[in-house]
């Protein structure tokens, strides 16, 4: 037998056995719902889940357990609690001196005092957003003009301690920074942690706290069929040759290229798709002509984040976010700019909007996003998932384009 027919007898057997103890998973699932939240169903966006945890970080919220989450949060990334005289302001979108915007925003002031004692700016990467330039120095910066040396800059990631990218901060000023312990990198993991030390008395706030920590483990991949998988993998080893098994080793050293030329063909795709609509609408200047951003490529391992980008504007069409929550949308990079073309493009029907997010919407849940499903249906020819998507996208440009004959018009 060679070694590629025993690696089509092996992927055969593998899709046998874990179609069958899928299939048994399932059937056990339906009397607990192990991967239930409400939480798959509500504004579980970037700016979302930054609003939840400002909300829990903010003493004068209306959770009414004052500093609790706040202060076993500073606990958690080393940092004096505080006093019962201290002000706290926490707040989300906090413009910087160059109007970009912390997503997390905390200053601590002693009673009296004009200056903040400590300032922590949290960046939020748990739905797969690309660095921006400088964007991490930058808020360094920031923080600093409020107090040059008592500040903490977190990076929040889903999984994991990877720092902020050499484009967002170069290498050795965050490992400078780290040595002075005034930047960190915390995950979903970490998240779980503080709100699982924060026990809050309100059995409708613990209920709440306890369906957040299940989306975050979600988001985290860390209840993603765990026990199935060492199943399949068990019983498929164990009746397995010597050949089939080196070619699956052969196979697993191939992951990551194997990932990178998938993603290719499914921003290839979408590269098509822009192509094919330029074509039909040929009299668009190249000049106002959306494309894919090199940002996209960020992430090989993820389906997302997929951007579009035009010159002429300061916003992206967007695709974001993990197994636990997908959605497209437009994404602002600016503020401030390009409100009269927003204002029209708000005629598409979103979810909860946000500043940052005008329109944003789900994608759908089926097949689950990032999952081996998801990522062959992508890229098959009849893929519905892509051509839902790619309707979506395209109804942004033709309001966009829509928008922009008016105005030429007027």
């Amino acid at each position: 037998m060679t070694i590629n027919a025993a690696l089509l007898k092996l992927l055969k057997e593998w899709d046998s056995i874990n179609s069958r103890v899928t299939k048994e998973v399932s059937q056990k699932n339906r009397k607990t719902a192990p991967d239930f939240t409400p939480f798959n169903f509500i504004w579980t966006n970037e700016d979302g889940i930054s609003a939840i945890i400002a909300y829990l970080l903010d003493p004068q919220e209306r959770h009414d357990q004052g500093a609790l989450f706040l202060n076993k949060f500073l606990e958690s990334v080393n940092k004096p609690p505080v006093e019962e005289d201290d002000a706290v302001y926490v707040t989300l979108h906090k413009a910087t001196y160059q109007n970009r915007y912390h997503d997390i925003f905390i200053q601590i002031f002693d009673k009296n005092s004009p200056n903040p004692k400590l300032v922590i700016s949290i960046e939020s990467k748990l739905r797969g957003a690309s660095d921006q330039e400088r964007q991490v120095s930058h808020y360094i910066e920031d923080m600093q003009r409020y107090n040059k040396t008592d500040y903490l800059m977190i990076y929040l990631v889903p999984k994991g301690n990877e720092p902020p990218t050499e484009k967002s901060i170069l290498r050795t000023e965050w490992e400078n920074e780290k040595k002075k312990e005034t930047a960190k990198v915390i995950s979903a993991d970490d998240l779980i942690e503080w709100l699982e030390k924060s026990k809050a008395e309100p059995k409708h706030l613990e209920i709440f706290i306890e369906h957040f920590i299940q989306f975050l483990k979600q988001m985290g991949k860390m209840m993603k069929n765990d026990n199935s998988k060492s199943s399949v993998i068990t019983e498929f080893l164990t009746t397995q040759n010597a050949l089939t098994i080196k070619a699956l080793f052969n196979m697993l050293e191939s992951k990551e290229a194997i990932y990178l030329e998938a993603k290719k063909q499914i921003l290839q795709r979408f590269d098509n798709a822009l192509k094919q609509f330029y074509e039909i609408n040929n009299h668009i200047q190249e000049c106002d002509r959306w494309n894919i951003s090199e940002n996209s490529f960020t992430s090989h391992s993820h389906i997302a984040p997929i951007y579009f980008v035009n010159e002429s504007v300061a916003f992206k069409i967007c695709i974001e976010g993990t197994q636990a929550s997908a959605y497209w949308g437009i994404l602002r990079d600016d503020l401030t700019k390009d409100e009269n073309i927003l204002d029209k493009l708000r005629k598409i029907e979103t979810s909860k909007p946000t500043d940052k997010y005008p329109i944003w919407n789900r994608i759908n849940e089926k097949p689950l996003w990032d999952s081996p499903e998801c990522w062959g249906d992508l890229i098959a020819k009849d893929s519905r998932s892509f051509s839902s998507i790619w309707g979506h996208i395209e109804n942004i440009l033709n309001v966009y384009y829509e928008t922009k004959k008016e105005t030429n018009n007027d």
